[in-house]
């Protein structure tokens, strides 16, 4: 369970990174042959991110893609739409694609954190060889770019999880909590961390706090059946 970002709120903040980021150490670099970042194509890429925002709102991730492409066909050094992008596919299944977005938007701007952060989720939901180690050192490298990051927190958790390392990743779930109170997703990973480490009580607690924050679909299945697994022991 590692699902808690809804689409459009992570797309959305992409959308808008031009304008919030600019001049920060993350900013996105303008195009090649422009030095003001301000042309009328990469306005018009612009538009394309945001619109395909919105498809992304209905659930039309394969419109929000199309549209994507047509950005990046306009602005190939346009950071957000190829983390955009990433993100989308990564949504869509296609774990390499995903790979490869993330990848393109780290070696035009390697100090932006989102990037890092999809890919350390692509590798998460891989099967990749190594992608727990993978997922661990894109997901640190996002959360040194950007400490305010919630999702980067639960990401670096779930590899430390996977790593035996438990109470490590109750540090990094802890953390995300702080930052995004109303995690469930954060909560519920805390949970299995707890669990492993014995603390049956505390598991529980965290349980029943991601359950009433209201988890939709699966996330909210493999909450139940978590909660199941520690109703049965002692």
């Amino acid at each position: 369970m590692i699902e808690e970002v809804g689409f459009m709120r992570e797309l959305a903040l992409i959308a808008t990174v031009l304008l919030t980021l600019a001049g920060c150490s993350c900013s996105v670099p303008a195009s090649e042959g422009s030095s003001s970042g301000t042309t009328a194509q990469q306005r018009k890429a612009d538009d394309l991110v945001e619109r395909a925002a919105e498809y992304g709102l209905g659930g039309d991730l394969k419109r929000a893609v199309e549209l994507l492409d047509q950005a990046l066909q306009i602005d190939p050094r346009n950071v957000p739409a190829w983390t955009a992008r990433a993100t989308a596919v990564r949504k869509l299944g296609d774990y390499q694609r995903a790979i490869h977005d993330a990848t393109r938007a780290i070696e035009i701007d390697p100090k932006f954190a989102g990037a890092y952060c999809q890919r350390a989720f692509a590798y998460q939901q891989s099967e990749l060889d190594n992608r727990v180690e993978r997922s661990f050192a894109d997901a640190n490298k996002a959360i040194q770019l950007d400490p305010t990051s919630s999702l980067s927190f639960i990401l670096r958790g779930n590899a430390r999880l996977e790593r035996e390392e438990y109470r490590e990743a109750l540090a990094d779930f802890t953390k995300a909590i702080q930052l995004n109170p109303r995690s469930y997703t954060a909560y519920g990973n805390r949970a299995r961390a707890y669990s492993a480490l014995g603390d049956v009580r505390k598991a529980r607690e965290d349980v029943n706090k991601a359950l009433s924050l209201n988890p939709p679909g699966e996330d909210k299945l493999s909450i139940e059946g978590l909660r199941k697994t520690l109703e049965d022991q002692p």
